[in-house]
């Protein structure tokens, strides 16, 4: 049970993993991230529902010294999602949504961390957000949108190489390749 954002408590043994990982593997390791954990079954100074909500001073040093930790493991990029996430009370759609996105954490996270490649991620939903986004980061991470509206990699496509003569899918291809796509991986398994 102890995966995901709660490992963000353990920053010594996701670096121990990467560590592990980067001597067994010859492909970059990466670590995706939350900008914070709020555990909700650990008693605080500070009510839980308050901790979610603000990200204070507190909170970006142990962000820093968790990417640190990682990094100096050997994590060849962080991918940061842009919001705290919260250990029991919230199902795991509520925790996408409910902690507020705190997009300003990565430019100053990618300011304290020179030379390391950060990726921005959550709540990139529109060409105009992959956009802001990439003036503040190396790069960015799409989730969910990506499937949901799979036609947004065009536009970004069209957004950030105007220069190029393609011209995208309508959305009713972009579909039905996508089904052909499902179709062919359930068959092989």
């Amino acid at each position: 049970g102890a995966f995901g954002a709660c490992l963000m408590l353990d920053p010594m043994r996701v670096a121990e993993c990467v560590a592990a990982m980067r001597a067994a593997v010859r492909v970059p390791v990466t670590v995706k991230l939350r900008i914070g954990v709020v555990d909700r079954s650990r008693p605080r100074d500070v009510p839980a529902t308050d901790a979610m909500q603000r990200f204070d001073e507190e909170d970006f040093r142990a962000l820093l010294e968790f990417c640190r930790q990682v990094t100096a493991a050997g994590a060849a990029a962080l991918v940061v999602h842009s919001r705290k996430a919260v250990l029991g009370g919230l199902s795991p759609h509520e925790n996408r949504n409910v902690p507020p996105l705190r997009s300003e954490v990565v430019p100053r996270l990618r300011a304290a961390l020179p030379g390391v490649f950060i990726v921005a991620n959550g709540g990139l939903r529109s060409c105009a957000s992959v956009l802001e986004a990439l003036r503040d980061s190396d790069g960015v991470m799409i989730g969910r949108e990506a499937y949901h509206r799979p036609w947004l990699l065009a536009e970004l496509q069209q957004a950030l190489y105007p220069e190029d003569a393609w011209t995208p899918p309508d959305a009713a291809t972009v579909l039905e390749t996508m089904a052909a796509y499902a179709s062919r991986e359930c068959e092989s398994g």
